[in-house]
C-alpha cells in the first residue's frame, strides 16, 4: 500500500489474514511479485527491492527513473525485465540487483506508451499499457503490436506457450 510517492509499506501477514508485522518504505509501492517461491519483489515509484528470505529483509536493487508499474522473468534467457509508467524497460541479467535501460522512459518517444504491464511467455516478453499499447519483447529489439483498441491495458497474463490475454478498462479481454 501507498499513500504518496515517497512513502509506503507492506504488511506481513499468516495464511489465515492475521498480522504479523509491517515495514515501511521510503516510495511508493505497486506491486508485489513471488518469483521461485522465495524471491519476492516490490516495484514502485523511483524503485524496485528485492528479499530472498520471504520479506525479512528487503536489498534495494539499482534501478531508478521511473514508476516502476510490473515486473517479469524470462525463463529462457535467465533476465528479469521491469516496465515504468514513464515508459521505460529496464533488463537485469544478474537476479535484479543490477538494472540497464531497454528503453529509457525519459525520452519523448518513449512517454507515449505509459506502461502497467509485462510479462514473459515463449521466447518474447510483452508490455503493455495506456491507449492499448503492446510491445513485443527480446534481447535484441521489440515492436509494437496493434489491436483495435484504445482502452487502457491493465494486465497481460500467460495464456498458453504462444498466447497472452489482454485486460484492461472498458471491458477489453
Amino acid at each position: 500500500s501507498g499513500a504518496s510517492q515517497s512513502y509506503g509499506y507492506v504488511q506481513h501477514v499468516e495464511h489465515m489474514g492475521g498480522y504479523i508485522s509491517s515495514d515501511t518504505l521510503d516510495f511508493e509501492p505497486r506491486k508485489v511479485a513471488l518469483f521461485f517461491n522465495q524471491d519476492i519483489y516490490i516495484t514502485g515509484y523511483g524503485a524496485i527491492i528485492k528479499s530472498t528470505d520471504f520479506g525479512k529483509n528487503w536489498i534495494y536493487t539499482d534501478a531508478s527513473g521511473d514508476f516502476f508499474t510490473d515486473i517479469t522473468y524470462h525463463r529462457p534467457t535467465a533476465t528479469w525485465w521491469t516496465c515504468g509508467y514513464n515508459g521505460s524497460i529496464l533488463i537485469s541479467k544478474d537476479n535484479g540487483m543490477h538494472w540497464e535501460h531497454y528503453r529509457n522512459g525519459n525520452q519523448i518517444l518513449a512517454k507515449r506508451y505509459r506502461l502497467k504491464s509485462i510479462i514473459a511467455v515463449g521466447d518474447y516478453v510483452y508490455a503493455g499499457g495506456d491507449n492499448g499499447a503492446i510491445l513485443q519483447l527480446n534481447n535484441d529489439n521489440f515492436r509494437s503490436i496493434h489491436i483495435n483498441s484504445t482502452s487502457d491495458i491493465n494486465f497481460l497474463y500467460p495464456f498458453s506457450q504462444n498466447k497472452i490475454l489482454v485486460g484492461g478498462v472498458d471491458g477489453l479481454v
